[in-house]
Formats: C-alpha cells, sequence, structure tokens
C-alpha cells in the first residue's frame, strides 16, 4: 500500500507572526515616511530663516558701507559746514537762517485751530444777533 501523504497543517502560530511581521513592516514604513516629512519641513522652515537673515545681513552691510563712506568724509571742510549749518543751525557772520515749514507740518495745528475757530465764529455771531 502507498503511503497517504498528509497534507501540511498551517499552524496557527506560523500565520499569526507572518501577520505580526507584516503590520510591524507597515507601521516602520510609515513611521519613515512621517519622521522624513516632519524633516522636509524643518528644513523648508530653516531654508527661510537663512534667507531672511541673509538680506538682514545685506541690509546691514550696506549701511555699514555707507557709513564707512560718510566717515572717511568727516575730515572734509564741506562735510563739516554742512552738518554745522543744518544740525546745529549755526550760520556764517551776515547771513540769515530762513526756515520753510513743509505743507504737513503747520496743517496739524490750523485744524484744531479750524474746530475752534468754528465754535468762535458761532459762539461771536449769536453774540452780534443778542440785543445788548
Amino acid at each position: 500500500m502507498i503511503a497517504k501523504k498528509r497534507k501540511k497543517e498551517k499552524s496557527v502560530w506560523k500565520d499569526w507572526t507572518r501577520k505580526a511581521k507584516f503590520f510591524l513592516s507597515v507601521a516602520f514604513v510609515l513611521f519613515l515616511a512621517y519622521t522624513n516629512i516632519k524633516i522636509f519641513i524643518e528644513i523648508q522652515k530653516g531654508d527661510k530663516e537663512l534667507k531672511r537673515i541673509e538680506a538682514i545681513i545685506e541690509a546691514l552691510n550696506k549701511e555699514s558701507e555707507r557709513l564707512n563712506f560718510e566717515l572717511g568724509n568727516t575730515d572734509s571742510q564741506a562735510y563739516l559746514e554742512k552738518v554745522a549749518r543744518e544740525e546745529l543751525g549755526l550760520q556764517k557772520p551776515g547771513e540769515q537762517v530762513i526756515v520753510i515749514k513743509k505743507e504737513g507740518e503747520g496743517e496739524s495745528a490750523g485744524k484744531e485751530g479750524g474746530r475752534f475757530q468754528f465754535l468762535k465764529d458761532v459762539f461771536n455771531w449769536i453774540k452780534e444777533k443778542m440785543p445788548e
């Protein structure tokens, strides 16, 4: 008689371990993807911050160059005369200083005076109309 072939019985243990390995692998891949995305976002933030700081550095370098240029001119007679006239209000003998106000400077005082001036005008008009 021929020996009967036994069917291989799948053990529950092997099936469970195979599923566990699959789910652990998927979880690991998802974790790596999540971590990769977080790192990418942080790199983008760092790049933006780097560009902002580089712009600030460039502006400061330009300001430094301008100040160094002005510093080199401080010894000249023309620069000293300009500072004396504009910032200190000094004048040469025989000169008169004339101050010209810009349009925006006098308007604020005139507007407030105009508000009160209207009330004064109304009060004076009423005073004129009243018999004494």
